[in-house]
C-alpha cells in the first residue's frame, strides 16, 4: 500500500509535467502571474472519503491539471497544445501510483479544451487542456 498524500501526488504530477517536451514551468503552487508559457498547474478539485474499517479510510480524490498556452494566435496555440493531449495521459498511465504517493490512478483520465483568464482583471488570456485525474488513496484514520 502506498504512503498516500494528495499534496505529494500533486508535486509528483508537476515533476512529470516538467519532463514533457515543450513544458517550461510546472510549479507546485500556482503563481499569481504566469512567467513563461506553456506551463502546468495542478490542484485539488474534488474528493470523497469512505470509512473502510475503524482505523482505515479510502479516498477518491480528483485533481485538476491545467496546461496553459498564451492565447495569441488560435491555430498556433492549438498546435502547441496538440502534443500535450497525448503526452500527459501517457506519462500518467506509465506511472499509476505517482511514484508511490497514491495507491493508483482511477481511470478514465478526462480532459477538455478550456480558455482561461489568469489574473483578476482578465488581461492574461490562455488556452489549454484541463485534465481531471482521480486517484485512490487508503490511509489510517488519525
Amino acid at each position: 500500500m502506498a504512503v498516500t498524500d494528495l499534496r505529494a501526488a500533486i508535486a509528483q504530477i508537476q515533476t512529470y509535467m516538467l519532463t514533457l517536451t515543450g513544458m517550461r514551468e510546472a510549479p507546485t503552487d500556482a503563481p499569481e502571474q504566469p512567467h513563461v508559457f506553456p506551463f502546468a498547474i495542478c490542484a485539488p478539485a474534488e474528493g470523497e472519503w469512505t470509512g473502510l474499517q475503524v482505523a482505515w479510510k479510502q479516498g477518491l480524490q480528483t485533481v485538476s491539471l491545467d496546461i496553459h498556452v498564451a492565447r495569441k494566435d488560435l491555430p498556433r496555440d492549438i498546435q502547441k497544445l496538440a502534443d500535450f493531449e497525448d503526452a500527459v495521459p501517457n506519462i500518467l498511465i506509465a506511472n499509476p501510483t505517482l511514484n508511490g504517493t497514491v495507491d493508483t490512478i482511477v481511470y478514465p483520465i478526462r480532459w477538455r479544451l478550456v480558455t482561461f483568464s489568469w489574473d483578476q482583471m482578465g488581461q492574461v488570456k490562455t488556452i489549454g487542456f484541463r485534465f481531471l485525474i482521480t486517484v485512490k488513496m487508503e490511509t489510517v484514520v488519525t
